[in-house]
């Protein structure tokens, strides 16, 4: 398989939610989740490319939680060990890293939801965006759909 054609100038690497808690052994855990770490460790050898990661970083009592009525089990709680990057991860290597769904009463999937990123973007100039990391049906597509649809935040309910 031919490696991509890569411009540092123009492209960015979006890692979405690689944390502990979207891996074997956390709250909500995507099966075999921790195999792609090594994947996105390469991405994040190429140098001069722009480097983002985005973490649930969730109060203890967010609204998505199931003790608040919601789908989801307590998960990326700020400051706990499951909000941590998987621990092999090269964090090192990340240039910005952006939280989302950080209040309360406000849930977020995508990592545009989190202004600070759309504001790196345009800053550097960036025209494209390689996006990968957990989990795939939620905050991975989130933020590419986003990022598709020219970078507009999605309004989460």
């Amino acid at each position: 398989m031919k490696a991509p054609q890569i411009n540092v100038a123009t492209d960015a690497l979006v890692l979405v939610d690689v944390q502990r808690d979207f891996c074997p052994g956390g709250a909500l855990a995507v099966p075999q989740g921790d195999v792609i770490v090594p994947r996105l460790n390469r991405w994040l050898q190429v140098n001069k490319l722009l480097k983002v990661a985005t973490r649930d970083w969730h109060p203890p009592d967010h609204s998505s939680f199931k003790r608040r009525g919601r789908p989801w089990r307590g998960h990326c709680v700020q400051g706990t060990p499951g909000a941590e990057f998987h621990p092999d991860l090269n964090t090192r290597a990340i240039d910005l890293v952006v939280s989302k769904a950080t209040t309360r009463d406000r849930e977020a999937y995508s990592g545009f939801d989190a202004p600070e990123l759309l504001e790196r973007l345009k800053a550097g100039n960036i025209r494209r965006l390689w996006v990968g990391g957990l989990a795939t049906e939620y905050c991975v597509k989130a933020t590419a759909l986003d990022a598709r649809n020219g970078n507009a935040p999605r309004r989460n309910a």
